[in-house]
């Protein structure tokens, strides 16, 4: 299990933080990002960072847990069935048989399953043609994407 570490964001002063989040601004690369939870995910995991996640079987360094996840999973097919996966990136493994994307709640996948995997897009987004499966993914496109047009 990995220690609790402090990441960059953790370590900036309140006001520059506070700056960054108003803007959505990256400190380091200057990008932009349309919501602070993305902001921050890039400044601590991936701009300008080592990755920090060694991979059990081989070299390579993953720079969240998901994507190592994704990794091992892709390197070694049965450890999606392992419990100890789960244990190694500190969340539980749920892998959907059909498309081998992964899950850290049953109940994610159970919707993946019911509303995404082998169905058809039945939800058309009017202003740039968008197709989902799901309602609630097309209203978070429709914030995302056409703010102002709500």
């Amino acid at each position: 299990m990995f220690a609790k570490q402090r990441f960059f964001c953790d370590g900036l002063p309140r006001d520059i933080w506070r700056q960054c989040k108003d803007e959505l601004r990256c400190l380091k690369c200057m990008k932009t990002y349309c919501d602070w939870r993305s902001l921050r995910k890039h400044m601590n995991f991936f701009c300008q960072m080592e990755p920090l996640f060694p991979c059990p079987y081989c070299s390579h360094r993953a720079r969240i847990p998901t994507l190592l996840k994704y990794h091992i999973v892709r390197f070694d097919p049965a450890a999606q069935q392992s419990e100890d996966l789960g244990e190694f990136i500190g969340k539980p493994t749920f892998i959907c048989p059909k498309c081998g994307k992964g899950y850290a709640w049953k109940a994610s996948l159970q919707r993946h399953l019911s509303t995404v995997c082998g169905t058809p897009p039945m939800i058309f987004c009017n202003l740039c043609g968008y197709k989902t499966s799901r309602k609630d993914v097309l209203f978070r496109h429709m914030r995302h994407v056409h703010p102002r047009s709500q």
